[in-house]
C-alpha cells in the first residue's frame, strides 16, 4: 500500500471520533484530522489518539484514501456539503 492508501481521515475528534482514530492508528494507519475551528477539547483528544492534525478540511481530503465522518447527525449534511 502507498502511503495514500494507508491514511484515514477522521473528522469529528470527539470522544468517538478519536477513540475510531486512535483503533485505526493502533492499527498501523496514519490518521489526520483537520483541527482548525475545532474546540480544544476535540483537537487534545485526537492529539493524544495519535491523530495529525493537518489543519483545513481541504488538506484532509486531498490526503486521505478514506474519510469517516464522526459528527453529530445535525452536522452530517454540513460536513458533506463541506467535502463534495
Amino acid at each position: 500500500m502507498t502511503r495514500h492508501e494507508r491514511t484515514v481521515a477522521v473528522v469529528g475528534t470527539g470522544d468517538m471520533g478519536s477513540a475510531v482514530g486512535g483503533a485505526l492508528a493502533r492499527a498501523g494507519y496514519r490518521v489526520v484530522t483537520a483541527g482548525a475551528g475545532r474546540s480544544d477539547l476535540s483537537r487534545r483528544l485526537a492529539d493524544e489518539a495519535g491523530i495529525e492534525d493537518l489543519g483545513a478540511l481541504e488538506a484532509v481530503v486531498g490526503e486521505a484514501w478514506l474519510v469517516l465522518s464522526i459528527v453529530p447527525p445535525a452536522a452530517a449534511t454540513t460536513f458533506a456539503a463541506e467535502v463534495v
